[in-house]
């Protein structure tokens, strides 16, 4: 018997036995590049985003910069209109970056239904000795979902400047134990 035969049998008989098998949890991160009102209103970038969000589960998009704050609910629109099996939505940052003519945020598009966002924070880069070690702080999310062996757990998207990206890479030992200590996340 062939190995692709094997699989097809081994595939049906878990089917038989109510073995319960899962398609997965995706998460995924995608730099948007600039992302706001002008590329919200074109045709083939937001179909390309529909197409990358739609197969995550949790999708994180970096570099929004949406002045009008009209780009992001635009695109949830679009992505719910164009799924009809799944619905999303999403939970943004404040506007993040060291000069005023420069500012982005960070974007977490969820799938309703698969997975729950239970809580969130800014991180304040504020430690003593390392003050604004970020360019762009960490949005920190907490989800919860039941299609993982972990159900609860934490997302901490950094953005870095290529210049400063060690240093910034360093202070998120950082941000882990300001998550650990707010949160209580230490897996035993």
């Amino acid at each position: 018997m062939s190995s692709s035969s094997s699989l097809l049998l081994l595939l049906f008989l878990l089917s038989l036995s109510g073995v319960k098998l899962t398609s997965g949890f995706k998460i995924c991160a995608f730099n948007v590049q600039s992302f706001g009102d002008s590329k919200s209103r074109n045709t083939e970038v937001m179909h390309t985003l529909i197409r990358i969000v739609s197969r995550c589960d949790v999708c994180l998009l970096q570099e929004v910069r949406d002045t009008k704050q009209k780009a992001i609910p635009l695109l949830i629109t679009e992505l719910n209109r164009h799924n009809s099996k799944n619905q999303y939505d999403y939970v943004i940052s404040e506007r993040l970056g060291r000069t005023p003519s420069y500012q982005e945020q960070y974007v977490f598009v969820f799938r309703i239904g698969s997975v729950t966002v239970t809580d969130q924070y800014q991180y304040l880069d504020m430690l003593p000795g390392n003050e604004d070690a970020f360019s762009r702080e960490p949005f920190i999310v907490r989800l919860h979902t039941r299609k993982t062996a972990i159900r609860d757990f934490v997302l901490v998207p950094q953005h870095t400047t290529p210049t400063n990206a060690t240093k910034e890479i360093d202070a998120l030992y950082d941000v882990f134990l300001d998550v650990k200590k707010k949160w209580k996340t230490e897996v035993t």
